[in-house]
This record gives C-alpha cells, sequence and structure tokens, in this order.
C-alpha cells in the first residue's frame, strides 16, 4: 500500500500526523506500507527547516503551485490517499488521523489483505 499524505508545515494537525505516519512505518506494516508526504504551496527553505526539526521517515514531495494538489481534488489539509498495490485509491481520509493507533494499523492490514489479489 502507498499512503500519498497532503500537508502544509502551519498545519498543526499536519504535524502530528507526518508524526504518526513515521510511527506506522516504523511498525509492523513497515515493509508493506509506503508514504509519501506532498506539502502544498510552501518555499522550499520553510519545508526543509520544518523538517529538520521534526524529520520524518519518508520521501517529501513539494508542490508549490498546488498543480498535484488541484489534480489530487484536496480541499482540506492534512489528506490522505490509501492506495492498492494497483494504486488504487482504497481509503480516503481528509482531516487527522493517528495512523500509528491499533485500530487504524488492524483496519489498515485488512485493506492490504483484500487487495493481494
Amino acid at each position: 500500500m502507498v499512503l500519498v499524505h497532503f500537508f502544509a508545515t502551519w498545519c498543526e494537525p499536519c504535524r502530528d500526523e507526518l508524526a504518526s505516519l513515521s510511527r506506522l512505518i516504523e511498525g509492523p506494516l513497515g515493509k508493506r506500507v509506503a508514504v509519501l508526504a506532498v506539502n502544498v504551496a510552501e518555499v522550499p527553505l520553510r519545508v526543509r527547516r520544518f523538517l529538520d526539526s521534526a524529520p520524518v521517515s519518508f520521501p517529501v514531495a513539494l508542490d508549490a503551485d498546488r498543480t498535484v494538489t488541484h489534480a489530487w481534488g484536496v480541499d482540506v489539509l492534512p489528506t490522505t490517499f490509501v492506495l492498492d498495490r494497483n494504486l488504487t485509491t482504497r481509503l480516503f481520509v481528509e482531516g487527522d488521523i493517528d495512523w500509528s493507533r491499533p485500530d487504524i494499523v488492524s483496519a489498515l492490514e485488512t485493506l492490504g489483505a483484500g487487495s493481494a489479489n
């Protein structure tokens, strides 16, 4: 599975969610889940400074002109898409969630098992 996570450094819930995504991929699902974070409309220096103070264990892409954000139809931050191995959206979450919660990890395991075909 791939989680595509849209965020901004000024978004307080986004900060917590980035940390929970790091915990998720450091946990039991780590080898079966990849995360790609997409920063929305911020200058690279600001994002770099933020990541220096709050490092994450996954790649962060910069969407300075919001082209990617608009293409994915994102209107709310944070927003996360959970894609299966065929890159089909299996789950869409607007707003913050703790991705490392046991019930969320269990739901992702179920989604992953269902997309193994």
